[in-house]
């Protein structure tokens, strides 16, 4: 140490006390040295005499301060402690060198790097082996701030920065010999020269390693990664604010994909820093004016309140959002505030940037419009074009996915939404090669491999996307709300979803118009009918050898902008068009597949040339294709009609028919529940939406006729008609025992509503115009007897001739007042009167039908 140091040496022995030298060169004053390095910018705190240690009880480096008074209150008590520099809050990097291989890194950088600049150093004692000889380091001091840790190219060498100290000289090593500046390179002498390059470069190699500073922050990390960043240079390391506003300035620049804006580091910064020193930023006085509002609560003043109390909150975590929300809702309600949690909720609700919300934000590049108008047929064309070049295609599909495609651009202009449904019956045929060129040809694409209900309606309310749904089959088959939201968005008028928002609950209305494409593997029947008839779809196979493609590549297909900014122009000139358009629709077409493919031909027919011509081709074709997915009612009704007409039969057991079905190995009966046949049970389930459930019948077997649950051919007419397709003579011939049926006279459709079913015929074979039943419902039955005896010769029964009599299909009595099938007059009767005691517990019922009936007291009813 020399006395340019400690320039007062004798000037300070007298208030200070003699010095004591304990070693060669030893000053006398440590506390003059701790003062010269305060006085030099340098943050200096005691550490035990002898040793690296803080004293006990201190917080060591955390400490260290430049404060005089401070200085000399710690060594006024020990005035033998040795002086600590904390590196970082100093802004030093000092280059340790230790032992013999410091000293031979020293000399190859001085080799390497030619010359080490100028600048303070001191020597250090050295730590003394067994056996060897101490052999002298050094400290290099530099102005900067890196993160301290070895050089990994130069052994013995290390840097001592953000969340490091040093002992400085004149201190005392704990193996002997003091530190000492070399002879003009004191800091009194030289200045302290910035951080070479090389350093700062090597540092990064070995120091910066755990952070990937090839890799990124994604927006969701951004913001708390660079606040717990901030929060160890402050409070860690205690490095200078402004030197660590510099190091997140750097890794906000090299890592934040995108980078926030330099005043939101400004503001994490002097945020952290301000809770670091003890200061809530605010909170505590916002509060505090909040409620001071109680006796002048107008709007402005707290909008005021409000708005300072958000403010203070900025950067701060989710729990203390919370509790502070809390507390201002608690102020405002003690003040007689009747809206205080919707106030509060409004006021804090923080813009929902990236640093606070998980995820990416939703974005598309703005397109521009082709600058003069462009050919239909020619975008038409270059879209079917651009699909094949890519995916295995029939013309057909070609055809309709362009149509399509321009559905999408000109979306608002048609009352139906057609969705395109792409299907394979395994993986690997091209659906997500489709909607990723789709994608690229579409307006606003958002893609997705799973996405909920809330999802959808939300996205498609705010931004109007295309949207592109690939890999259903693994999430929708059991998702009814989701199927539902989709299938809501087929038809504008029904584009709709209710849900409630706020604190109150309040109703609001979502839409669910836009385009939408969904690829799943398997077909779209079953629980998925409804979605199949609101689909044009595309059904794709594995190409084979022969059948050549290109290979897609996401990162070239940026000349495809060229077509939507041809199709966008188009749109825009057409649109006004479309909302006229009426297309003619082929015959072919079902109702609903017409409705699909309205937008399509419309679209087709204002272009005109070969498009209207090659669209009705495609609809032809593809409605074809389609035309047999019908849901499993319909299938089942179906199938039902096959076994009448094979079997010859007009009457057939629950247990036969259900054989009968599941013996159709090209239908899905023999698996039809959980790979299991299906059962009686199951398959009533499924024909009583049709009104048709089965009952007792007689039915001739093999040993004669036999008493059995089954379904009677007459009660499916109805169904046959409406479902299976029948006309009516096609009616005629499937069902040979159906003739001009009669509803319930109006006594036996007053009693119909309590009782049920009076007979298990349907059908009965009276002439007379038929009347409504006051529920609705249809159960005719065959009249006891003729209404006269013109009636029953009508019906080829002569009441003299017993020969034309028919036999009561209970009692087996011949009577001429019993049609084919039908039952007598007295077993009508017993069976009526049985079911009215089974239903009502009453046995107010006389033996006449005809007769007035006496009602249970407890029905409201009265008599009939």
């Amino acid at each position: 140490m020399t006395d340019r140091m400690c320039t007062t040496q004798e000037e300070t022995q007298g208030e200070h006390g003699p010095a004591a030298h304990e070693g060669p060169g030893r000053p006398t004053n440590l506390l003059a040295c701790a003062l010269d390095y305060a006085s030099w910018g340098l943050y200096v705190f005691p550490l035990a005499p002898g040793t690296k240690v803080p004293l006990k009880g201190s917080r060591g480096l955390h400490d260290a301060t430049r404060d005089p008074e401070q200085i000399k209150r710690w060594w006024g008590e020990r005035p033998t402690a040795n002086i600590g520099v904390n590196c970082g809050i100093s802004g030093l990097v000092v280059l340790d060198a230790d032992g013999a291989e410091g000293r031979d890194s020293i000399a190859r950088l001085a080799e390497e790097r030619k010359h080490l600049p100028i600048t303070p150093t001191a020597f250090t004692p050295g730590k003394a082996s067994d056996g060897q000889r101490r052999v002298p380091g050094s400290h290099r001091y530099y102005r900067g701030t890196l993160p301290s840790g070895k050089l990994k190219n130069y052994p013995g060498l290390e840097l001592k920065s953000i969340g490091g100290y040093i002992m400085a000289a004149p201190s005392e090593h704990p193996d002997g010999g003091t530190y000492e500046f070399a002879d003009g390179l004191s800091p009194s002498d030289v200045d302290f020269a910035p951080v070479p390059d090389w350093i700062v470069e090597e540092s990064r190699t070995e120091q910066m390693e755990p952070i990937d500073w090839e890799g990124e922050l994604v927006p969701s990390q951004r913001h708390p990664t660079l606040v717990r960043m901030a929060g160890h240079l402050l409070k860690d390391c205690r490095i200078p604010q402004n030197a660590a506003l510099a190091m997140l300035m750097e890794v906000n620049e090299r890592l934040c994909r995108p980078p926030k804006p330099s005043e939101e580091i400004e503001e994490i910064v002097r945020y952290v820093a301000g809770k670091e020193s003890g200061k809530d930023c605010g909170t505590s006085e916002a509060l505090r004016e909040l409620a001071s509002l109680n006796g002048n609560r107008d709007h402005k003043n707290l909008r005021a309140a409000l708005g300072l109390l958000r403010d203070s909150l900025h950067g701060s975590d989710a729990l203390t959002r919370e509790a502070v929300a809390a507390e201002a809702i608690r102020i405002l309600t003690e003040g007689g505030e009747k809206r205080a949690a919707r106030l509060v909720d409004a006021a804090l609700r923080f813009k929902r940037d990236e640093e606070l919300v998980s995820g990416s934000a939703l974005d598309w590049p703005e397109l521009e419009p082709w600058p003069v108008p462009v050919d239909g047929c020619q975008v038409l064309d270059r879209i079917a074009g651009v699909i094949r070049r890519y995916v295995v295609l029939s013309p057909e599909q070609a055809v309709m996915i362009a149509l399509w495609v321009v559905h999408a651009w000109t979306h608002d202009a048609f009352e139906i939404s057609p969705i395109l449904a792409i299907t394979s019956p395994e993986k690997r045929c091209g659906k997500t090669t489709l909607l990723t060129v789709l994608g690229q040809l579409t307006p606003r694409p958002l893609h997705s491999a799973n996405i909920t209900a809330a999802a959808v309606f939300r996205a498609l309310e705010k931004y109007r996307p295309t949207l592109l749904i690939d890999e259903a089959d693994t999430f929708l088959k059991d998702d009814d709300d989701l199927r539902g939201m989709v299938n809501s968005g087929h038809s504008r008028r029904t584009a709709w979803v209710i849900r409630l928002v706020g604190d109150d609950h309040e109703p609001r209305r979502f839409s669910t118009w836009g385009a939408k494409a969904i690829s799943c593997i398997g077909d779209l029947s079953g629980k998925h009918g409804t979605l199949s008839d609101r689909s044009v779809q595309v059904g794709l196979r594995r190409k084979t050898k022969w059948e050549k493609v290109c290979r897609l590549r996401s990162s070239h297909l940026g000349y495809l902008d060229e077509i939507r900014g041809q199709a966008l122009r188009w749109s825009n000139d057409h649109v006004d068009a479309l909302c006229d358009g009426d297309p003619v629709i082929p015959a072919e077409l079902h109702d609903r597949a017409a409705d699909n493919w309205r937008p399509l031909l419309s679209i087709a027919d204002l272009v005109g040339g070969e498009w209207s011509a090659r669209a009705r081709g495609a609809c032809v074709c593809l409605g074809r294709e389609g035309s047999d997915e019908d849901s499993a009612g319909v299938m089942l009704l179906q199938d039902i009609a096959q076994v009448f007409e094979e079997r010859k039969v007009s009457r057939i057991s629950s247990a036969d028919l259900v054989n009968a079905l599941v013996s159709l190995t090209d239908r899905p009966w023999g698996e039809w529940w959980r790979g299991n046949p299906i059962t009686q049970r199951r398959l009533a389930r499924l024909l009583s939406q049709f009104g048709i459930r089965p009952r007792a019948l007689r039915i001739q077997g093999k040993d004669g006729e036999v008493n059995v649950k089954g379904y009677d051919q007459s009660w499916f007419s109805d169904a046959f008609a409406r479902y299976v397709g029948a006309t009516e003579s096609d009616c005629s011939l499937i069902l040979p025992h159906a003739e001009p049926s009669q509803r319930h006279n109006s006594v036996q459709e007053s009693i119909k509503g309590l009782l049920g079913s009076v007979t298990d015929v349907e059908r009965v074979t009276d002439g007379r115009a038929p009347e409504r039943l006051l529920d609705g419902t249809c159960d005719s039955v065959t009249d006891p007897t003729p209404s006269s005896e013109e009636e029953a010769q009508s019906r080829g029964v002569n009441p003299d001739d017993p020969a034309t009599w028919y036999r009561c299909a209970e009692c087996d009595k011949a009577d001429p007042g019993v049609s084919e099938g039908g039952v007598c007059a007295d077993c009508a009767a017993l069976s009526w009167g049985q079911a009215f005691r089974t239903s009502s517990g009453s046995d107010a019922v006389t033996a006449n039908p005809g007769a007035a009936v006496e009602l249970p007291r407890d029905n409201p009813g009265g008599a009939v």
